[in-house]
């Protein structure tokens, strides 16, 4: 799991580059390739204490090696030596020629040698005492690049792909494939599993590894992964560049064992596949879901992650696929907490468990709830004690031996008919809705589920927070997590708990070890676990509107005394799984808008081999004068012409009076003086009060629109109240032709489409979490 230094140590080395090389994929492939290098040197270190024998750098590549550049006095001689060694690597015969292929075309595209040395003193900082690291150095690269978030792909946490494989059981005469195999994780976990007890013969050795095949789009993951096996003793790993979904040249495989946790985002447009898909869709998760269908062998089994709308989506591919699913390969649905996957994502997922043989002969479908796997669902992903992932082996293990789990406080059986007659909906909790509607809950009060505990001996003792350190500190406004803090006493750690805001009642659910600010604020602890789920408490509490503005302590006088609705502890746990089960999709469409929003920044990356001018900005940019402006005092909620000022509203209001209106013969852009507030208006308008400067363009040369973009992308910095039109003037622009700024902003056009379409569906489950919430008191009354 990725840890505070392997982090800061990515997040230097870009800092270092970021100068010379702007390329975000660039950037990628030079510490990739540093990355791999090292490790390489690190093995040759580790051979050389154990047996005396360096693997890699010998003979005349030892003065190359990783290690002897970094000791060589002189940056300009480090940096020729790296270069010399990235050729030589690439042509030495003592070297494996799968690192000759890895190292073909490798470069430094700068001759700096300062920014080398400093780069190269980056890269050693790493410790590759464990293979892994090399896997979440590079995973975390691409997240902080958003290359993988933007292709929906999230590093599968080594606990997550153990419990997988140990569900899905692969022996010695399986094959198996990954066919979005990242860096391997999958591969390597089930050769472990198999390998664990040692009684393999050489040959069956051979006949496993030869069996194990990965695939992956990526060349550098595919890269990675041959890097990783090749260091767990697979001497002629199996790891093809292949796009699984639209290449068809080896869709005759056909494999006992399949695990994987493929990307599941979906471009504009959606995928083009061939033409062998039993189902007719374009969406990846739909196509990777039939591919596993399709390419297990008649007894096989496969266990993978899906996101929530393989669960529950009603769209006919969807559908179809689930019905495929059920007809002959799905015995178990395990739902995993959101957060399994910080701090790539916060999204929701489930595990598929396909078994071709048992699910011929079943009549039922299990589902198992993990609420807990060892780790907090923050972003510091910090161990915690509470960890279901082991009871839900021993659930799935014992259904498959034909016990009844029916009484497990995890589990649900259900029949694949009722299933069926549901549309073939996955959601645990669409088969428990009715025993919710049903019920009459009793009444409780707060104080009699809830303890309250004072932090006075969980207050920091210094806020010279740095991100570096393990624990954070805590408030319950919005701000939540206010740094991070590396005292190592006063640390509360019996959670999960409820922290309450005793003068403002904001109240924040809290599953990791924790500091606090101050003392003003309650720990709320649940009294009776085996009577209320604190999950379900803290969703009722934040249902609560109370008048705050008065300064008291307001757990005691207030909260504490407050009666809710308690439905019996199987229906609250089913109630918190419906609503983060939408919370999660909330929060998946919110990371989607910042990793868009975030590219904007990026906007040079779509100049890249493109001819443009870097002109001043006023050589094709002036401004309109306006009409006349309108008093904020005179801002009408509804009428017949929007008003458009510098706040961060897109309309601030209206007005009916057409006298104070611009008739635009073009499109403008807006920008807030005081605020750096930027607005593409296409529209006739009128303008608010003061603030604002109209841009209109020579349109023969720059688009609107792309200034538009180009203006978000290059932002001014507004950290003070002042006029800022004067730095937006003195910037340069850069001004490709007229129809390379069209194909710019149409890119840009689509990733907006799915910024909006992303804020539509936070309304919409925000809208059906407040129906969950209003059924519990409807049934209540």
């Amino acid at each position: 799991m990725l840890d505070a230094r392997t982090k800061q140590t990515i997040d230097n080395a870009c800092d270092v580059l970021v100068g010379r090389v702007p390329n975000p994929q660039t950037q990628v492939d030079i510490i990739t390739t540093a990355l791999i290098y090292k490790f390489m040197d690190d093995m040759d270190l580790d051979g050389l204490e154990l047996s005396g024998h360096r693997t890699f750098f010998v003979g005349d590549l030892e003065p190359y090696a990783f290690s002897a550049i970094v000791n060589t006095k002189g940056n300009q001689d480090r940096m020729n030596l790296y270069l010399a060694g990235l050729d030589k690597v690439q042509v030495a015969k003592s070297v494996p020629e799968l690192f000759r292929r890895i190292f073909k075309e490798a470069m430094i595209p700068f001759r700096d040698p300062t920014t080398f040395a400093l780069f190269l003193k980056e890269i050693n900082e790493l410790s590759y005492d464990d293979s892994e690291t090399i896997g979440d150095a590079f995973e975390y690269l691409l997240n902080k690049m958003a290359t993988a978030k933007n292709a929906g792909q999230f590093r599968t946490p080594r606990n997550i792909i153990d419990f997988i494989v140990d569900v899905v059981n692969p022996t010695k005469n399986d094959t198996i494939l990954d066919p979005a195999c990242g860096t391997a994780g999958f591969l390597i976990s089930a050769y472990k599993h198999i390998t664990s007890d040692g009684k393999l013969t050489p040959a069956e050795y051979k006949q496993l590894t030869g069996g194990i095949v990965g695939m992956d789009i990526d060349p550098t993951m595919a890269k990675l992964a041959l890097v990783n096996l090749y260091l767990h003793q697979f001497e002629q790993p199996k790891v093809h560049e292949y796009d699984t979904l639209s290449d068809d040249t080896r869709w005759g495989e056909k494999f006992d064992v399949i695990l994987a946790n493929p990307p599941f985002m979906t471009p504009k447009g959606g995928i083009t596949p061939h033409n062998r898909f039993a189902i007719r869709a374009n969406r990846s998760e739909v196509l990777f879901v039939d591919y596993f269908m399709e390419h297990l062998t008649i007894n096989g089994r496969a266990g993978f992650v899906v996101p929530e709308g393989i669960i529950f989506q009603t769209a006919n591919a969807y559908k179809d696929l689930r019905k495929m699913m059920l007809d002959g390969f799905l015995y178990a649905v395990v739902s995993l907490p959101a957060g399994v996957f910080n701090p790539y994502s916060p999204v929701k997922t489930s595990i598929l468990f396909f078994d071709r043989t048992f699910a011929k002969e079943s009549k039922n479908v299990l589902f198992v709830r993990v609420d807990n796997d060892g780790f907090d669902l923050g972003a510091k992903r910090t161990p915690i004690k509470q960890n279901d992932l082991p009871e839900a082996l021993k659930i799935i293990n014992e259904y498959r031996d034909g016990k009844d789990v029916s009484g497990c406080e995890r589990a649900m059986v259900v029949s694949k008919e009722r299933i069926a007659e549901n549309n073939y909906d996955l959601t645990a909790a669409k088969y428990i809705e009715k025993e919710i509607i049903q019920c009459k809950y009793e009444k409780v009060r707060l104080g009699d589920l809830l303890d309250y505990e004072q932090p006075t001996k969980y207050i920091v003792e210094s806020t010279q927070y740095n991100d570096s350190y393990d624990t954070p500190v805590l408030t319950a406004n919005q701000a939540f997590i206010l740094g991070y803090t590396d005292e190592k006493t006063g640390i509360f750690t019996d959670v999960p708990v409820i922290i309450f805001d005793d003068f403002t009642t904001d109240t924040k659910f809290v599953d990791f070890p924790f500091k606090v600010k101050s003392s003003a604020m309650k720990i709320l602890k649940n009294r009776d676990p085996k009577r209320a789920d604190i999950r379900y408490l803290y969703q009722i509490i934040k249902t609560i509107k109370f008048n705050a503005e008065t300064h008291k302590r307001y757990w005691i006088s207030e909260y504490s005394n407050i009666e809710i609705p308690l439905p019996p502890l199987d229906v609250q746990q089913q109630i918190v799984d419906e609503i983060e089960n939408k919370q999660s999709a909330i929060n998946h469409a919110r990371e989607i808008i910042k990793n868009l929003e975030r590219e904007r920044q990026y906007f040079a990356c779509l100049l890249d081999g493109i001819d443009y001018n870097e002109v001043n900005f006023d050589k094709f940019v002036s401004t309109l004068t306006p009409v006349n402006k309108i008093q904020k005092t005179d801002f009408l909620q509804a009428g017949e012409y929007p008003i458009i000022d510098q706040s961060q509203d897109f309309i601030a209001g209206y007005t009916n009076n057409a006298d104070l209106v611009n008739k635009l013969s073009a499109p403008v852009v807006v920008f807030g003086d005081h605020t750096c507030a930027i607005k593409y208006i296409d529209f006739d308008f009128a303008q608010g009060a003061d603030g604002i400067k109209i841009l209109t363009t020579d349109a023969k040369h720059l688009l609107p629109k792309y200034l538009y973009f180009y203006l978000i992308g290059n932002p001014i910095d507004s950290s003070e109240y002042k006029r800022h039109f004067s730095m937006l003037k003195d910037m340069s622009i850069l001004v490709p032709s007229i129809d390379d700024q069209r194909r710019i902003v149409a890119k840009l056009e689509a990733e907006q489409e799915i910024i909006d379409a992303n804020k539509r569906l936070i309304d919409l489950m925000q809208d059906k979490i407040n129906q969950v919430m209003n059924r519990i008191y409807k049934c209540d009354a």
